[in-house]
């Protein structure tokens, strides 16, 4: 079978894709978020709080993600690892 890309090189660009789909996603989500705020909050003096308010939780929800994640992949990883004591 040569010529066909390795498993490893599918899973490598599959995950990429993945992620860029989600990064377009959630500049997506904040973009309509801030816009939302501007409509609701018009020039009050509470849209300049709704705008901290959307960076403070999309910060927050990007840390939470980014743990989450690691912590995934941490324990898939060990999982994966040969039983050494065996």
């Amino acid at each position: 079978m040569e010529g066909l890309p390795a498993r490893a090189d599918i899973d490598v660009r599959c995950r990429r894709a993945t992620r860029r789909r989600c990064e377009i996603e959630s500049s997506i989500g904040f973009t309509m978020s801030l816009f939302i705020g501007a409509l609701a909050f018009g020039g009050g003096h509470l849209l300049p709080i709704s705008k901290v308010s959307i960076l403070a939780a999309s910060l927050l929800s990007g840390l939470a993600g980014w743990l989450l994640l690691r912590i995934i992949g941490n324990v898939s990883h060990r999982s994966m690892a040969p039983n050494i004591a065996d």
